[in-house]
């Protein structure tokens, strides 16, 4: 049987303290890269009815078909990732589905498999995100991300590169 989310898991999503010193983790510890890092990416998040407006540094990698994702949050707005941020641990924060088709109803079927939404994010840039709780956890989320044409246009060419990745131009930074 296959997963009623997604046949795989996309992506790990980690919180960290800092964007640059995770990213030099994962390279040099592991061999992960080339890194693709967005800075000053600004998110709308919905929780029950309450908006707030966040900001973080994010960079993406892939550990063969996985995309690693690491997060640092930039200001004090209410999040997904607040509670690990205030709770002083980084670390797994969330396993993502890519979605194509229909994120609405991949998010009532997660609800129906009896998980609960908790945060609605969208990006300023385009892209939504779900998060989601799943019963008996709250440490780790199930994400469900919409993926899109812009999606395909920035990681693709990602994954490509870090396939047989030789160390070389280790981090391609955008500013937003």
């Amino acid at each position: 049987m296959s997963a009623l989310l997604g046949e795989s898991i996309g992506q790990l999503g980690y919180v960290v303290g800092n964007l640059d010193e995770g990213v030099e983790a994962w390279r040099s510890a592991q061999g992960v890269g080339p890194w693709l890092v967005l800075r000053d990416l600004q998110l709308v998040c919905d929780r029950a009815g309450r908006t707030s407006e966040l900001v973080i540094d994010v960079a993406f990698s892939y550990v063969g078909e996985t995309q690693i994702e690491l997060i640092e949050q930039k200001n004090e707005a209410p999040s997904p990732y607040r509670s690990m941020i205030e709770g002083g641990t980084h670390g797994l924060h969330h396993v993502a589905y890519f979605e194509k088709d229909d994120i609405d109803a991949l998010v009532e079927r997660a609800i129906a498999q009896g998980m609960q939404l908790a945060f609605d994010v969208r990006s300023t840039v385009g892209g939504r995100y779900v998060y989601l709780t799943m019963p008996g956890t709250d440490s780790v989320y199930v994400e469900l991300v919409e993926w899109n044409a812009g999606s395909d246009a920035m990681f693709v060419p990602l994954l490509a590169r870090s396939r047989g990745w030789d160390g070389a131009d280790a981090i391609q930074e955008i500013r937003l």
